[in-house]
C-alpha cells in the first residue's frame, strides 16, 4: 500500500487493488492522465476525447463543452480555437471531444466564446478579433453587423474615425488615392490636390473646392482646385504632377499659374518625364520671352535664330541697305528736279496721304503691341498676319531690325533702351555738328535757324517724329514687371519686356530711374516742345503765302505744312494722339485700353469732320477714313476679347473681322490712288490755266502792239484813209466772192504734176508780183515752194486728198510801208493789167482783225501765162508784220494746246471759272466749319442755331455744314443754291 499521507485527505486514497501474487516492492498509484484499468491489471492512458488531471484515477473523465483532447493520456482538455465552439454539453461521447475537427466554426460576423461552448455577434464598427472577441474597427476601415472582420474603405470613400458601420463617400471633385483612406486625399480627373487645406495659394489663378466638414470648418487633408488651361490634370494629380502643354508656361512646380507664351513656339510644355525643361533650346527667362545668347530675335516670325548662320552679317546688310536708300533719295533728287518742281502738288499730295497712311497703321500696330503686352486679345489671325508684315516698316524698332543683340555680347532690355533713347539724341548732335562745319566751312555767320533749316537738320527732326511713338512705348515698358508664383506665397517679378531681369534688382532700379528721365525727354518733353516752337512762330506760319512758308520756316514746314493755315497747333495735337494710342496705354488694363481708345477714336473722327484740319480738302477726306479704320480694329480687338468668354452671343468669325479690316484698307489705298490721280489733273489744269492766262495776257499784249501800230498808220495816211482803205477793200472783196477757186485738173490730179507746174512757173510768178508791189512802194519776199511732203498732208487733212484744192504751193508776200501804199495795191488789184495778178478770193483781216489785232490780207490770184495756177498773195502793213513773229509764237501756242478756235478759247474759260467757283465753295465750306466749330466755343442755343449764319443784308439762311446748300427762311420762301458770302 501506498505509504500514508501526512496529512488527512478530504477523500479516501484510492490503491490498487491487491494483487493475485505477492510482489517483491509495493505497488505505485496510475500517473495523470492514466487510470486503473481492472481488466488490463494496470494503469492505462486515458483514450482521445478524455482526460484524467489527476494520479491514482479509476477513470477518465470526457472533455467538457468547447473543450477536446487530440491524444491519448491527456492530462487534461485544451480550448477549441478561436473562432470555433464545441456545445456536447452531455460529455457522454469521448468521439465528439477526440480531435479538433470536433470544434465547428462559428457563424459570419460571430465570434466564440471564452468557453468555446458557443459564438457570439459583433455590434457594427467592431469585428471578431481572433474568434474570440470584438475588436473595433480603426479609422480607414469599417464593419457592418454582417461582417467578421474591418474592412478597408474603398477608393472614393474614407473613414475619419473608428468603429465605423460604413465609408463616407467624398464630395465631388474630392477623392481617394489608395483604399484604406482616412480622409479624401486626392482629386478627380481635371482636378489637382493643392498644398494647402483651402488653396490660399491657388485662388488666384483658379477655382478651389475648399475641405471643409459638416460643421463649416476645415477638414483634414488640401483643396482640389480646377485644371488650370494649358494643363493636364489626370486622377489623383497633385499641384507637383501636373502636366503643362505646349504653348504654356509654368514658373514653379509647386505653383497653378499656368500662362500662355506670348510667342507659342518657344514653350515646349512639360509632359510627365519626357521634358524636363519648359523651354525651346533657343529660349530663355520666364515665358521663354527671351533669347540665348548668341541667338536674336527674327523680326517677322518672332522665333529665335543662331546668330552664327548670319545675324550679324545680315544686321550689317540691313543698315548699308538702309543708308544707301536714303542716300539715294536725298542725292537723286537733283536729276528729277523739274518733274518734281512740275508735279510740286501732285507728290505732295501723294506723300501727305502715304504719310497719313503710314501714321495710321503705326498706330494700329502699336495698338496691338500694347493690348497683347498687358494680356489682352490680338486682331483676327489674318489680319494679325498682315499686321505683322507691316510692323516691319512701322515698329521703327532699328534694335531688332539690325540685330544688334548678335553685335552687343549678351544684350538685353537696357542696351535695347539706351539704343532707342539715345540713337535719336545722336542724330540730333551729329545733324548740329555737321551744319557747324559747314556754316564755319563757308564762313557764313553762325545762327540757330541756319542749322534748323538745314537739309541735315530737317530729316533727322522728321526721322524724330516718326520714330516718338515707338520710343516712347519702349521706355514705359520699362515700368511693368510680370509675377510669377512659386506655389508658396512668395511670388518673383521679373520685366515683361526682358523676362531675366528680377524688378527687386539693382538692374532694374537703374533702369527704372533712366526710364523716368527718358519720359520727360521724349513723350513728354518732345510734343512740349513742338508746341513752343510752332506758338513762337504761329504768326508767321499763318500768314504764309504758300504751303510750306518762307525760306525761315523750312526746317519747320513738315510739322504744319499738310494742315490749314490756322491749324498751326495740330502738328503736337496728333503727336499726343499717336502717343495716346501706344505708350499712354501701357498704364492700363486691357480692358480700360479698349475703352480710352474707343472714346480717342470717336473724337478723332468727330474732330475730323467738324475741323477739317488739313491743307487740301481731300487729305481731310483720306484722315477722316483713316479715323475709321483705326476705330474699327478697336472694335475687333473687342471682338476678339468677347470670344475668350465662349458666349455664343459675342461669337464673330475671324475671317470675317479680318476680311472687313483688309476691305477697308485697300478702300484707303484706292481712295489714296484717285485723291492723288485727281491732285495730278488738278495740277495740270491749273497749269493749263495758268499757262492759257499767260498767253491770253501775251496775246492782248500783242494786240495792243498791233492796233498802236495800226493807229500810227491810220495817223500818218491823214483824215479818211481809215474809211477810203475799208471802202476799197470791201470792193475788192466783193469782186472776188463766190468763186471757186482750185487748181486745173489736167495738170493737178497727182501731187507730181502739181509740183512740177509749180516749180515751172514759180519765177514767173514771182516776178509779176514782184513787179506789183514794186508799183505801190512795197517790199516783196517771194517764199519758198511748199515741201511736197506737206502739200499731201494737207489735201488729206483738210480737202480728203483733193490736190487741186491746195492753192499755196507758191506764194509770196506784199509790205507796204503806208497806209496809202496799201490802197493803192488793192486799186491796182480792183482795176488789173497785164503785169497784175488776178484776184480770185480775198480774206479781209484788215477790216476784220484777228483777236490777236494782227491784220493783212490774204489772197489766192493767178498770174497770166502759168496754165491757170493758183498761187497765194498776202499784203501787209510792214511795221505790223514785224510784229508778227513774236504774236504767231503765241498763235502757235494756243494751236498745239487746242485753243486756236473761239469756241475752244470760250471752253476753257468755263473750265476756270468752274474750279474758281469750286474753291470758292471749299474756302466757303472750311470758313463755315470754322465759325460753327466757335458757335459751339461760345455755346449757341441750340443745334440749328449753332450750324446755320444769316446772310448779311439778304434775310436768308446758308448751312454751314453745306455752304452750296441754302435753308428756307422763316417765311418759308428759298434763294437759289450756289450763292454764298465773299
Amino acid at each position: 500500500t501506498p505509504q500514508p499521507t501526512t496529512a488527512p485527505t478530504l477523500f479516501p486514497t484510492i490503491s490498487i487493488l491487491p494483487t493475485a501474487q505477492p510482489t517483491v516492492v509495493p505497488t505505485l498509484p496510475c500517473e495523470l492522465g492514466e487510470f486503473l484499468d481492472a481488466d488490463a491489471g494496470g494503469c492505462t492512458l486515458c483514450p482521445p476525447g478524455m482526460h484524467a488531471n489527476a494520479s491514482g484515477s479509476s477513470e477518465c473523465t470526457v472533455c467538457q463543452a468547447g473543450q477536446y483532447a487530440d491524444k491519448s493520456g491527456s492530462i487534461e482538455c485544451k480550448f477549441c480555437p478561436s473562432g470555433t465552439f464545441l456545445a456536447d454539453a452531455q460529455r457522454i461521447n469521448p468521439n465528439l471531444h477526440d480531435s479538433e475537427d470536433d470544434c465547428s466554426p462559428c457563424t459570419q460576423s460571430t465570434f466564440s466564446l471564452p468557453s468555446r461552448t458557443g459564438c457570439m455577434g459583433c455590434d457594427s464598427g467592431y469585428a471578431a478579433n481572433g474568434g474570440t472577441t470584438c475588436g473595433v474597427c480603426q479609422a480607414g476601415t469599417y464593419a457592418d453587423s454582417r461582417s467578421s472582420v474591418c474592412v478597408k474603405c474603398p477608393l472614393g470613400k474614407f473613414a475619419a474615425e473608428s468603429a465605423l458601420a460604413a465609408c463616407e463617400s467624398c464630395q465631388f471633385p474630392r477623392y481617394t488615392i489608395s483604399e484604406g483612406s482616412t480622409y479624401c486625399d486626392a482629386c478627380r480627373e481635371f482636378y489637382y490636390l493643392a498644398t494647402t487645406p483651402n488653396g490660399k495659394f491657388d485662388k488666384e489663378y483658379v477655382e478651389c473646392d475648399e475641405n471643409r466638414n459638416s460643421e463649416g470648418s476645415l477638414g483634414e487633408g488640401n483643396a482640389c482646385c480646377s485644371c488650370p488651361t494649358g494643363a493636364i490634370c489626370e486622377e489623383g494629380s497633385s499641384v507637383e504632377t501636373i502636366d503643362v502643354l505646349p504653348k504654356y508656361y509654368r514658373h514653379s512646380a509647386y505653383s497653378s499659374q499656368v500662362i500662355k507664351c506670348s510667342h507659342p513656339p518657344a514653350c515646349i510644355g512639360i509632359i510627365g518625364n519626357k521634358t524636363k525643361q519648359a523651354c525651346d533650346e533657343a529660349y530663355a527667362g520666364p515665358l521663354c520671352s527671351r533669347c540665348q545668347t548668341d541667338f536674336y530675335r527674327d523680326s517677322f516670325s518672332m522665333d529665335c535664330m543662331d546668330c552664327a548662320e548670319g545675324g550679324a552679317t545680315n544686321a550689317i546688310s540691313t543698315f548699308t541697305a538702309f543708308m544707301v536708300v536714303v542716300n539715294v533719295f536725298i542725292w537723286c533728287q537733283q536729276p528729277f528736279q523739274y518733274l518734281l518742281n512740275r508735279q510740286f502738288e501732285t507728290i505732295l499730295s501723294f506723300k501727305n496721304s502715304i504719310t497719313l497712311l503710314y501714321i495710321t497703321y503705326q498706330i494700329i500696330t502699336n495698338l496691338s503691341s500694347v493690348h497683347t503686352f498687358k494680356g489682352g486679345s490680338d486682331y483676327p489671325e489674318l489680319f494679325r498676319f498682315v499686321v505683322k508684315i507691316l510692323e516691319l516698316v512701322t515698329s521703327l524698332d532699328f534694335f531688332e531690325v539690325l540685330h544688334l543683340d548678335c553685335i552687343i555680347a549678351g544684350s538685353g532690355f537696357a542696351e535695347r533702351l539706351f539704343v532707342a533713347t539715345l540713337a535719336p539724341i545722336a542724330l540730333v548732335v551729329l545733324a548740329t555738328l555737321w551744319e557747324s562745319a559747314h556754316i564755319f566751312y563757308n564762313g557764313l555767320k553762325f545762327s540757330s535757324r541756319r542749322i534748323l533749316n538745314s537739309t541735315s537738320m530737317t530729316y533727322t527732326l522728321i526721322a524724330l517724329y516718326f520714330v516718338l511713338p515707338a520710343v516712347a512705348k519702349t521706355i514705359a515698358g520699362s515700368f511693368y514687371c510680370q509675377s510669377f508664383s512659386d506655389g508658396t506665397g512668395n511670388d518673383e517679378r521679373f520685366m515683361i519686356l526682358d523676362a531675366l531681369i528680377k524688378c527687386d534688382s539693382v538692374q532694374y532700379r537703374n533702369i527704372w530711374g533712366y526710364a523716368w528721365v527718358m519720359t520727360f525727354v521724349y513723350p513728354i518733353g518732345m510734343p512740349l516742345m513742338t508746341f513752343v516752337i510752332l506758338f513762337h512762330r504761329r504768326r508767321d506760319i499763318q500768314e504764309r503765302k504758300s504751303r510750306a512758308g518762307d525760306e525761315s520756316l523750312r526746317g519747320l514746314s513738315f510739322l504744319f505744312c499738310v494742315y490749314a493755315k490756322e491749324k498751326w497747333w495740330m502738328a503736337t495735337i496728333d503727336m499726343y494722339r499717336r502717343l495716346a494710342f501706344s505708350s499712354f496705354l501701357v498704364f492700363l488694363k486691357p480692358a480700360s485700353q479698349l475703352l480710352i481708345a474707343l472714346a480717342i477714336g470717336i473724337s478723332t473722327i468727330v474732330g475730323a469732320r467738324e475741323s477739317m484740319p488739313f491743307y487740301d480738302p481731300e487729305i481731310d477726306t483720306i484722315y477722316y477714313f483713316c479715323s475709321w479704320q483705326i476705330l474699327l480694329c478697336i472694335l475687333s480687338l473687342f471682338f476678339t476679347n468677347l470670344q475668350q468668354i465662349n458666349d455664343d452671343l459675342f461669337v464673330v468669325s475671324d475671317d470675317a473681322l479680318s476680311w472687313i479690316l483688309i476691305g477697308t484698307s485697300g478702300g484707303i489705298v484706292i481712295l489714296i490712288s484717285f485723291s492723288t490721280d485727281r491732285k495730278r489733273r488738278e495740277t495740270d489744269a491749273n497749269m493749263l490755266a495758268s499757262l492759257f492766262n499767260q498767253m491770253v495776257a501775251a496775246e492782248k499784249k500783242d494786240k495792243n502792239k498791233f492796233d498802236a501800230a495800226f493807229d500810227k498808220y491810220l495817223n500818218d495816211a491823214g483824215p479818211g484813209a481809215e474809211e477810203t482803205l475799208y471802202d476799197r477793200l470791201a470792193v475788192l472783196v466783193a469782186k472776188t466772192k463766190g468763186a471757186a477757186v482750185a487748181q486745173p485738173k489736167k495738170h493737178c490730179d497727182k501731187l507730181a504734176t502739181l509740183m512740177a507746174l509749180s516749180n515751172k512757173h514759180n519765177k514767173k510768178v514771182q516776178r509779176v508780183l514782184t513787179m506789183f508791189a514794186e508799183q505801190c512802194g512795197a517790199e516783196y519776199d517771194a517764199g519758198p515752194i511748199k515741201d511736197p511732203q506737206r502739200v499731201e498732208a494737207k489735201a488729206k487733212a483738210d480737202y480728203g486728198g483733193d490736190l487741186t484744192k491746195v492753192v499755196d504751193t507758191v506764194r509770196g508776200s506784199a509790205k507796204f510801208r503806208s497806209v496809202r501804199g496799201f490802197i493803192k495795191g488793192v486799186d491796182l488789184l480792183i482795176k488789173g493789167g497785164k503785169i497784175i495778178p488776178i484776184p480770185l478770193r480775198t480774206k479781209d483781216r484788215v477790216t476784220h482783225p484777228l483777236d490777236s489785232g494782227y491784220r493783212d490780207v490774204l489772197m489766192n490770184v493767178e498770174v497770166p501765162g502759168t496754165e491757170g495756177l493758183v498761187v497765194e498773195l498776202q499784203l501787209h502793213l510792214l511795221d505790223i508784220h514785224a510784229i508778227k513773229p513774236m504774236a504767231h509764237r503765241v498763235y502757235e501756242m494756243f494751236r498745239a494746246v487746242g485753243w486756236d478756235s473761239e469756241e475752244s478759247r470760250k471752253k476753257q474759260l468755263g473750265i476756270i471759272a468752274a474750279r474758281e467757283e469750286k474753291e470758292r465753295e471749299r474756302e466757303a465750306a472750311r470758313k463755315a466749319a470754322e465759325a460753327r466749330k466757335q458757335d459751339g466755343k461760345g455755346g449757341g442755343k441750340g443745334n440749328s442755331e449753332s450750324t446755320m449764319k444769316r446772310k448779311q443784308g439778304k434775310g436768308h439762311t446758308v448751312s454751314t455744314r453745306n455752304p452750296g446748300k441754302v435753308l428756307p427762311l422763316e417765311n418759308g420762301e428759298e434763294e437759289e443754291e450756289g450763292e454764298e458770302d465773299e
